[in-house]
């Protein structure tokens, strides 16, 4: 008897270990590539409810890291509104902002990789995506 429930235990240990386990959180993966059309990176992000400190005004929430091979992503944070959505990728520095910013439609992103502050704006990539929600 001890072994048949010892054995039951198991496959249910088993099939609750292999089970996926699902955000009850919007995604979005990007893939940003330079004026040549070369890929530049991959990167995908779960975009929370938590809010996030920025030094730009509105209402930023936290974009945990799922994907970025190379790092390059310092505690992102994300606004979306209207179908418009940034990222800021770097959110590390005052007035020095490195974000994709784009348009939401439907299950597509498009947009592009721009670094802009105090004084300057310059696009560096051209970035396209998906977004999906649970």
């Amino acid at each position: 008897m001890i072994k048949i429930l010892a054995t039951a235990a198991a496959i249910l240990l088993a099939s609750a270990c292999s089970a996926e386990v699902r955000s009850h959180y919007p995604t979005v993966s990007f893939v940003e590539t330079d004026s040549a059309g070369k890929e530049v990176r991959e990167l995908k992000f779960e975009l929370t409810d938590r809010p996030a400190n920025t030094c730009i005004s509105g209402d930023w929430k936290q974009a945990a890291v799922l994907t970025d091979v190379n790092g390059y992503t310092k505690s992102p944070a994300y606004i979306m509104a209207d179908g418009k959505l940034e990222v800021l990728l770097i959110n590390t520095m005052c007035d020095a902002y490195d974000s994709y910013a784009g348009a939401v439609t439907g299950n597509t992103f498009s947009g592009e990789h721009v670094a802009y502050g105090l004084d300057f704006s310059k696009t560096l990539g051209k970035v396209s995506g998906a977004y999906s929600t649970p």
